[in-house]
Parts: structure tokens; sequence; C-alpha cells
């Protein structure tokens, strides 16, 4: 399907569906960055997966939600000497993600979940 005024190099095919390794393979990214002063964090670390349940915390699953696709591709990074987090905002729960089946949606303009956070400079 082609968009008006678009060419055919503009459309892009998923291949192939993401393997079971991605959330393995995108924590050994996270814990080999670092910046030349400090270690980077990831602002959603430890995002509580349920609001009932604090032992039940990691990274977002999904940061992007498409048919073909879904999968943690943003993150806010920052170090701990310079910024101390003092919250991060809710992501949409994955029963009103799922309910629209993807993203962009007619509720939710965007192919990515917004990512907020407040942090306090030390």
């Amino acid at each position: 399907q082609q968009r008006q005024g678009g060419s055919q190099r503009n459309k892009m095919t998923l291949k192939r569906q993401p393997d079971n390794n991605h959330a393995f393979l995108r924590m050994q990214v996270l814990n080999a960055m670092h910046h030349e002063l400090q270690t980077l964090r990831s602002a959603y670390r430890d995002y509580r997966v349920d609001p009932d349940d604090e032992t039940r915390t990691t990274e977002p699953e999904y940061t992007n939600f498409t048919r073909n696709f879904h999968g943690c591709l943003d993150y806010i990074l920052y170090t701990e000497d310079a910024v101390r987090r003092v919250a991060v905002d809710t992501l949409l729960s994955d029963e009103v993600v799922r309910a629209h089946t993807a993203l962009p949606s007619q509720a939710f303009p965007s192919d990515h979940l917004l990512l907020a956070v407040t942090v306090e400079f030390i």
C-alpha cells in the first residue's frame, strides 16, 4: 500500500518476527552503556509492572507496539552523579494498548508510548 505522493522505497517490511532473546539482548546493551564520567542508568530500569506488586519491576516490555513488532526502543538515560530520579510516569496498560491492536490508533496518535521522568539536579 502506498501513501499518496510516496514511493515504493519509503515502504518498509518486517522480514521476521523478533526472537525471544530480545529482552535479554536489550539488558546486555543497557548494562554495557557507559558515559565517560559515569555509568548511564535507565530511568525506567525498575518500572513497576504491576502497581499492586512491588516485586515485579523491570524495563518496560515495549515502547513501540505494532501488528508485526513490539519492543522497547525508547529509553531515558541519566547519570546518577548529576541528577536524582524522583518519579517516572505510568505507561499505558497492556490491556489498553492491545484493545486498539497497534499504535498509532484513533485513541493514541503516536506509535511510541510516552516516557516521562521527573528529576532533581544534584
